[in-house]
């Protein structure tokens, strides 16, 4: 949350469209992937310089269709200058580096911008959101990541592999797979999330604890955080089937609607999700109320056992000078004995009354 201050702070009184990274990787090592492939064709490389890519846009044919990824953000200048050779607007840029942008679409002359939020599984069943920015400018992708891994290996193989239909596609179909990777993504951390609902489910029907009222604040963010970055993404996929969006084709249209249908699903998950949170709080409150009533339980038939066995003692000892008891030789083992079959006996009636 201070990270998102500073950032406030640092756009204050700046016009718009300054680029100012916001996000928290350190490296300032900026890769940039390019791959250039059609039905016959099949080209990548690590791109070294700006010089590298405008050659290639510049040789690239009507039938080829680029991807330029764009791994690490950190470096301001080097983006800067990148999105100016792709003729991509200054608010857009803005937006690519503002870790905290929210999913969005934006409709433009000759291209679409969105952002969506990337899942990262880290330890422990947490997970972390990166936003993943999308430029679809003719038969040209730009992807743009802060994370530095190769999160769509599966979609270069594919690509590799020489799929008809990927090949034959125009641009706008990798645009496609790649929101659809993305989305596809959120039902691996749906699966976790129900994972931990159960398994906390079952931990409480038999114990509960401190740790498990900190699991479920924990679920409680978590579903949050997945509940925030899927549900503007109905607004991205909307928009792209729309016919007035003239970039994406009728064909990947279709592919889109299945995207849109998992989305719907997806979040439809989430909010059950959000009950059955509900839930649990509900039944550890209910877990350790009836822990406590046990404990109070026992302790009221401690103390009501004891209750006649101190009026007993509080009788003998009282300092009157005329008590017969306190002359007779078996006066104390008699009380004493007379104190353990009232004390056993209560016991015994409070087992019979299923007290104990």
């Amino acid at each position: 949350m201070s990270k998102k201050k500073d950032h406030i702070k640092n756009k204050v009184g700046k016009p718009p469209g300054t680029l100012i990274y916001s996000g928290e990787k350190i490296s300032k090592e900026v890769r940039v992937q390019l791959l250039k492939y059609n039905e016959e064709l099949f080209e990548f490389i690590e791109v070294k310089s700006l010089e590298q890519i405008d050659s290639f846009l510049k040789t690239k044919t009507d039938d080829q269709k680029l991807w330029i990824n764009v791994i690490g953000l950190t470096d301001v200048v080097f983006i800067s200058k990148l999105g100016k050779l792709l003729g991509l607007h200054p608010l857009v840029m803005e937006d690519v580096l503002n870790a905290f942008q929210r999913p969005k679409i934006d409709v433009y002359d000759d291209y679409l911008f969105s952002v969506l939020k990337r899942i990262n599984f880290l330890t422990e069943g947490n997970t972390e959101f990166d936003n993943y920015s999308l430029v679809l400018k003719g038969n040209i992708v730009v992807s743009f990541q802060d994370a530095h891994d190769d999160y769509f290996g599966e979609v270069y193989t594919r690509i590799k592999n020489g799929t008809l239909l990927f090949r034959k596609m125009k641009a706008d179909y990798l645009y496609y797979v790649l929101i659809d990777y993305i989305i596809d993504n959120y039902y691996l951390a749906g699966e976790e999330l129900y994972e931990r609902i159960e398994n906390l489910q079952e931990e409480l029907m038999f114990s509960s604890d401190k740790d498990d009222l900190e699991e479920i604040q924990s679920l409680k963010k978590e579903i949050s955080k997945l509940r925030g970055a899927i549900r503007p993404t109905r607004e991205i996929l909307t928009m792209l089937i729309n016919d007035d969006v003239n970039t994406v084709s009728h064909e990947v249209a279709i592919y889109l609607r299945d995207t849109l249908d998992h989305q719907t699903q997806i979040i439809e998950t989430i909010e059950s999700y959000r009950d059955s949170i509900t839930g649990l709080m509900d039944l550890y409150l209910s877990a350790i109320s009836i822990k406590m009533n046990e404990v109070m339980k026992v302790l009221t038939i401690i103390a009501t056992i004891f209750i006649p066995l101190t009026f007993i003692a509080g009788v003998y000892g009282m300092n009157f000078k005329f008590m017969p008891e306190l002359e007779w030789k078996y006066g104390y083992p008699a009380i004493l004995v007379f104190m353990v079959v009232v004390g056993v006996s209560l016991g015994y009636y409070f087992k019979k009354k299923h007290w104990l």
